[in-house]
Order: C-alpha cells, then sequence, then structure tokens
C-alpha cells in the first residue's frame, strides 16, 4: 500500500513539472492540455476534505467561481472563457501542492525537479540576448535599449517575461538548494530586460529578502547577487543608466504618458459600470472607444496597472475576494513574521505587485497566475499530517475533480466551436459579421434587395450585442455603400470622422465619400488627416487616379497637406510622418532633415530608416534581431496600402483579442 501510495503522488508530482514545463516555454496548445493533466494529477492524489480547507482555500474557490459566472454576461465571451480556464488550472495546480504539502510526499522532486526547465529557459534567454545584442550592433546601433521590443525570450514579450523571472527568483530562493546559480543568471536576465518596473521591483525584492532571511545573509547567495549586478554595469553601462533614469528618453516620456492617460480613461469607463464590471478579457474593448481609436498610437492589450484591470473586468464585487485575500495573507505574514519562508514568499508577492501597478500582465500569461497559485499554497505550508497522507477511497474524493473536469471540457469545447459557422450564444459577432459580407456579396453579384436588407440586419444585429465595438458602425457604412445606400454610409462615416479624427481608417474614407458626393471642399480636411496621422495612403490607388485624373483637386490636397503637416510637429513620430510625406512628394532635403531628427529622438522609427538610405538598421527593425541572415535577407517590398489592408491593420488584432477567431472581411 505504501508503495501503491508514493507512486501516485510520484505520478502526480511528474506531471506538475510536466505542466510547469509547458507553460513557460508556451507551447501552442489550443485545447489546454497543461489543465487536463493537472486534473489528472489531482485525480491521483485527491484534494484534501473541504473539512479541512482553510480561508485562502475558500477565498480562491470564490476568485475563480466569480470567474466562472463572469463567462455568462462578459462583453467579450472567448476571452472570458479563456480567463476561466486559466483560473480554474491555476486553482487545480494549488489543490494538488496544498495536498502534496499537507503529506509532506513528493515535494523535493517538485521544487529541485522544477530547475530542469528553469535553468534550460535562463540560458536560453541569456543566448539569445547574446544573439539580439551582436544584431543591434551589427546593425549600426550603439546599444540596445531603445530595441528591447525586438527581443522575444521564449517568445515573451520583454517586460511580460521580466515579471515571470521576478517569480522565478522568488521560487529559486525559497528552494534554497543549489540556489546560488540560479540566483546569479535569473538576476542577470532581468537585468538584461532594461525594464524600470521590473528594476524597481527587483530593488523592493533584494531589500527585502536581504533584511528579513538569514538564508540571504550566506556569502554564496550575496555574491550571485552583487555579481550579477557589477557584470551587467560593466557590460551594458548606457542601457542600465538609461533604465535608471527612468524618465529620460522620449520612449519613456510616452510610456509613462500613456499610463496616466491609461489610468484617467479607465476609471471614467468603470464609474459607468462599478458593482459588476464588464467581464474577464474586455479590458481593451471597453476601453477601445477612449484609447485605441488613434492611428498614430499603437494598439496594446495590458492594462497599465493591475487596480483598474480588475476594477473595469471584475467590478467592486469581484475585487471583494482579492481584499480579502490581502487580508489574509497580511496576517499569515504577521503571525509567521520570524519564519525565513513566508518572508520570500511576500517579497516575491510584494515584487510581483509592483511591477503589476507598471503594467497588468498577470491575467494574460497562464505562468504567473500558475505559479502566483503556487506561492499561495506554500505560504500555508505546515508540518505534514500523516492521517491525511493516503488519498481517501469514497467517490465523493472525485466529486471535486470531476467538476474541474467539466468546466475544462465546456471550456474548450466553446473556444475552439467554428464561431464564424455557428451563432453561438454569448460570441455571435464572428457569425453575423461573416453573414453579412456574404449577403453583401450576393447582392453585389445579383443585384437582389433581399440580399442588402439581410446583410445591414446582420450587421446591426453585431452591434446590438457588441455595442462599444466602434468598428462595427465603420463595417455597416461600408456595407450600405457596397448595397447602392450611399446617404446611409455617408452619415455614419461622418458620425465617426468627426467623433474620432485621429482614426485614419474612418477620416480616408469619409473623405472618398465626400469626393464621389461632388463634395470636393469638405473631402480634403478629412482627407489631408488621414494621410498625416498614416502617410503610407499616399500608396492607395484612389491617390494615382486623382493625380493623372484630377489634377486640380490633386494639387489642393497636397497643398493642404504640406500646410497641415507643417503646422503639428509636436513629437519625433510626427516628424517621421511629415518626412514620409516630403519624401514622396520629393523634396528630399526636407524630408532627410526631419528623419534625422526624429530617429535620433526615437531610433525604432522603421520606415525613416529605409527612407534615409539605412539598409541594415531598416532590415533589422523589419525582420527582427532574432531571424537568421537577417542582413542577407531580400527585403520584402512594402505592398500598396488597399482598404481592406487599412482595415486589417485596425481591426484584425482587436477581432481576434474580443472573438477568438480570425477577421475574414
Amino acid at each position: 500500500m505504501e508503495n501503491k501510495l508514493n507512486t501516485s503522488f510520484y505520478v502526480a508530482t511528474i506531471l506538475l513539472l510536466a505542466v510547469l514545463t509547458i507553460e513557460i516555454f508556451q507551447f501552442k496548445d489550443h485545447y489546454r492540455i497543461g489543465m487536463l493533466l493537472s486534473i489528472v494529477a489531482l485525480a491521483f492524489v485527491r484534494p484534501l476534505p473541504i473539512q479541512q480547507w482553510t480561508f485562502i482555500d475558500w477565498t480562491l474557490s470564490i476568485i475563480v467561481a466569480y470567474d466562472l459566472v463572469l463567462c455568462f454576461y462578459a462583453s467579450c465571451a472567448v476571452p472570458a472563457v479563456y480567463n476561466m480556464i486559466f483560473s480554474f488550472y491555476g486553482f487545480t495546480v494549488y489543490l494538488i501542492v496544498r495536498k502534496l504539502l499537507a503529506t509532506g510526499k513528493s515535494l523535493n522532486l517538485f521544487q529541485v525537479g522544477s530547475y530542469l526547465p528553469i535553468g534550460a529557459a535562463l540560458i536560453l534567454t541569456v543566448c539569445s540576448f547574446i544573439i539580439f545584442r551582436n544584431s543591434v550592433l551589427e546593425a549600426g546601433f550603439t546599444d540596445t535599449y531603445h530595441f528591447r521590443f525586438l527581443f522575444r525570450p521564449l517568445g515573451y514579450v520583454t517586460n511580460v517575461w521580466a515579471e515571470i523571472l521576478l517569480v522565478l527568483l522568488g521560487w529559486i530562493c525559497f528552494i534554497r538548494r543549489y540556489s546560488s546559480i540560479f540566483i546569479f543568471l535569473t538576476i542577470v536576465t532581468i537585468l538584461l530586460s532594461f525594464s524600470r518596473g521590473a528594476y524597481v521591483a527587483l530593488g523592493i525584492y533584494l531589500v527585502i529578502w536581504i533584511a528579513a532571511t538569514k538564508s540571504a545573509k550566506h556569502w554564496k547567495p550575496l555574491l550571485a547577487v552583487f555579481a550579477a549586478i557589477a557584470i551587467i554595469a560593466i557590460l551594458f553601462p548606457t542601457e542600465m543608466k538609461t533604465t535608471l533614469r527612468m524618465n529620460a528618453t522620449v520612449s519613456q516620456q510616452r510610456s509613462s504618458e500613456w499610463r496616466i492617460n491609461s489610468t484617467y480613461a479607465a476609471w471614467e469607463i468603470f464609474e459607468k459600470h462599478p458593482i459588476l464590471g464588464y467581464g474577464n478579457g474586455s479590458y481593451t474593448l471597453v476601453i477601445d472607444e477612449s484609447l485605441n481609436q488613434d492611428s498614430t498610437v499603437p494598439f496594446t492589450t495590458f492594462a497599465p496597472n493591475i487596480i483598474i484591470k480588475l476594477l473595469i473586468e471584475k467590478g467592486i464585487i469581484g475585487i471583494i475576494p482579492y481584499l480579502l485575500l490581502l487580508v489574509e495573507i497580511i496576517g499569515i505574514a504577521l503571525s509567521r513574521r520570524k519564519d525565513e519562508n513566508t518572508w520570500i514568499i511576500i517579497a516575491t508577492l510584494i515584487a510581483l505587485s509592483t511591477k503589476e501597478m507598471a503594467q497588468s500582465t498577470m491575467f494574460d500569461i497562464p505562468f504567473v497566475w500558475f505559479m502566483f497559485f503556487i506561492l499561495l499554497a506554500f505560504l500555508q505550508r505546515q508540518a505534514p499530517e500523516p492521517e491525511i497522507c493516503e488519498p481517501a477511497k469514497d467517490r465523493k474524493s472525485y466529486l471535486i475533480p470531476g467538476l474541474l473536469l467539466t468546466v475544462y471540457g465546456g471550456g474548450i469545447l466553446f473556444v475552439n466551436l467554428d464561431s464564424q459557422r455557428y451563432n453561438i450564444p454569448g460570441n455571435r459577432i464572428p457569425y453575423l459579421v461573416n453573414q453579412g459580407m456574404e449577403c453583401a456579396k450576393n447582392y453585389q453579384e445579383i443585384k437582389q434587395d433581399i440580399y442588402a436588407e439581410k446583410a445591414i440586419s446582420f450587421l446591426k444585429k453585431a452591434q446590438k450585442y457588441s455595442p462599444r465595438d466602434v468598428q462595427l458602425t465603420y463595417l455597416l457604412s461600408q456595407l450600405y455603400l457596397q448595397t447602392d445606400k450611399m446617404d446611409q454610409g455617408y452619415c455614419l462615416l461622418e458620425n465617426l470622422a468627426y467623433d474620432y479624427p485621429n482614426n485614419s481608417l474612418y477620416s480616408w474614407a469619409f473623405g472618398n465619400v465626400c469626393y464621389q458626393k461632388g463634395l470636393l471642399k469638405k473631402s480634403i480636411n478629412p482627407l489631408v488627416k488621414a494621410i498625416f496621422n498614416n502617410p503610407r495612403l499616399l500608396t492607395m490607388q484612389q491617390v494615382k487616379e486623382w493625380k493623372n485624373n484630377d489634377s486640380a483637386f490633386y494639387h489642393e490636397l497636397k497643398k493642404e497637406i504640406y500646410r497641415y503637416s507643417t503646422q503639428h510637429l509636436q513629437s519625433p513620430s510626427d516628424l517621421a510622418r511629415y518626412g514620409y510625406i516630403m519624401h514622396w512628394f520629393g523634396d528630399y532635403a526636407s524630408a532627410t532633415k526631419a528623419l534625422r531628427k526624429a530617429v535620433e529622438a526615437l531610433p525604432s522609427l522603421t520606415t525613416s530608416w529605409r527612407l534615409l538610405g539605412e539598409e541594415k538598421k531598416y532590415r533589422l527593425l523589419k525582420f527582427g534581431a532574432l531571424k537568421k541572415d537577417i542582413f542577407s535577407t531580400d527585403v520584402i517590398k512594402e505592398p500598396e496600402i488597399t482598404n481592406q489592408l487599412l482595415l486589417d491593420m485596425v481591426y484584425k488584432t482587436k477581432f481576434y483579442k474580443w472573438y477568438g477567431v480570425e477577421f475574414e472581411y
């Protein structure tokens, strides 16, 4: 019996290590096999009896149950279901670790075994950084700071990977065995992220860890810490100095400004729906109208901080369990203030929270959520209890694994159904958009009014189900134009161009409709704004036709573009767009002057380097630093902008993020 019992815990631990490996390396997995493996592992060891659940156990169960409830009214159904799956995934892992801790079985195997994937990940990060840096220097740049976005260790965005490393640092310090080399590598890789938030969080963690634990005062871990800091400071002084200055560069200032603007805009959105929130995964949708209708600002899926993320998506009711969890964590810290392990976990959670206040990524990255639950389990670690070592034999012990399997199966079935073919409740948008486009196509081919009416009906229903998706109004305007209802399309586009003047998609479409209606003077202003915000519109076939067939209009448009652009040169990005326009019109002296000034302040401007003839720098930014033979690869000529490509640039990423399927128009 003892051998059988040990085998069960051994198998569960191996499965848990497999799950950790799957998540840290981001294996492509639409079916979330990691959660299935964790459920199997839980079935082997069986969860603790409910009678032995702690306050934190119950609080976490409320959090995951609320995430399930949010799926039924969330603004974005597919992301809400994905978040629910991640939440239950983390809870499953938590229950396994809680049982391992309660029995004392296989803990050493799990802790030391985790070094294998962690060590591999750290070594790969260092190697990929060396390749990344060599590519940047070979391109002709002198440091890597401005090109951190090209560094994608294991496929992660640099800021996200830095947050994972902070959690891993705490985990390694907690294990302690053979930890010095791993502490050294982890701190090195955190510092190589050159992330301001990560630097601040790392500093806080090290202060607490060194001040509150005896293990940190041993010479080996201290040597590892100071050696890592010294090596990075010596090898990369420019990048480290730039990071520590916090708000010196244009990119840093833009980032700080984005965080402030996002926070204010998100708070206004929260005040409209404060009690229940908008549902998991809905942040980018509900904030889209306020923040993401400007063609000069890149789209991001992350919230500026964790508080905004929680308030927007979960509301006041949803944030209460997190506050209760915080109170309990503080209570444990106070009651065990002499325990080293407790302080290591507390320091890790504080560092994680600090990083989350700079940019919230935890709820979007399964591995961080996964480790958060593991740390909470270890925070409650007590002496093993022999009487609960053997898994319960009655069928009730399978109830929780069975419920988790049901939730997993239902969630995976929902997100993997073809939403574009089936009118699935909660995710009707892809189906309705697809049907609307099909009917419009049929109308254009056979000119039967019934198809026009159906097309418009489908898009109006899509608007009803997702009223915060502004792009659906644009699609409806295009349907009106395609079905010979120009006046209705004109009215919608006029409102869009007025409400969102910096969105080049709407301004361009409205300007073109004005031109078609013969309102030439009225068309100039929106067309000028559209071109200044997105100069690649000058490659449009329509511009060529104006130049060849309507020279008077073309020259008036050109004159107004020149006048408008010279009056709106407030940032390096404005200078870069102005330089592109001048280059297109043949004023190479003005173009070169503006482009040089732009890249001096913001070296990551890709197209500017091409126009300046800096081929290697352009190739680096175009193809990425880790692509093989980037400097011998034939440059793909940028395609001419079409209405379809312009729409895809604005909407494709958003559509997939909100509705879980590719946008096909």
